[in-house]
Order: structure tokens, then C-alpha cells, then sequence
């Protein structure tokens, strides 16, 4: 009977230690894709905030084409008069 006894402890303890070792990895598979989402996430601002300093580096240099021209525009005006 002792042996008996032992032998459905051990067993219950092997099923216990199966199951925190299932719960653990499915702890460390979830951190992981928490990290994963939280890189993305980083990363997707990274390149929306270069997007944007492209595009207002882009505006500043057609407003000076813009301002240069209107600029030589009237210097034109002026010495054609």
C-alpha cells in the first residue's frame, strides 16, 4: 500500500510539474509576443516620424523654390522697366 501511495503522489506530482512547466512556457510565448507587438509598435513610430520630417523637409524646400521664384519674379519686373 505505501508503494501504491507513493506511486500516485509522484505521479501527481510529475502531472503538477508538466502543467507549471506548460503554464511557464506559455507565460514566456505570451511576454514574447507582448515584446514582439511592443517592438512593432516602436518601430511603426519610428518610421511614421521620419515619414514626417521627410515630407516637412520637403515642404520647406518647395517654399524656398517658391519664395526664390516669386523673389526673382519681381527682380525681373523690375529691370525690365
Amino acid at each position: 500500500m505505501p508503494r501504491f501511495i507513493s506511486a500516485v503522489v509522484t505521479l501527481l506530482l510529475a502531472g503538477w510539474s508538466f502543467d507549471a512547466t506548460a503554464q511557464d512556457a506559455n507565460r514566456v510565448r505570451a511576454m514574447n509576443a507582448v515584446s514582439d507587438l511592443a517592438r512593432a509598435h516602436r518601430e511603426r513610430t519610428e518610421t511614421l516620424r521620419h515619414m514626417e520630417t521627410v515630407q516637412r523637409d520637403r515642404a520647406r524646400a518647395d517654399d524656398r523654390i517658391r519664395r526664390n521664384a516669386e523673389r526673382d519674379s519681381r527682380s525681373m519686373r523690375r529691370f525690365d522697366r
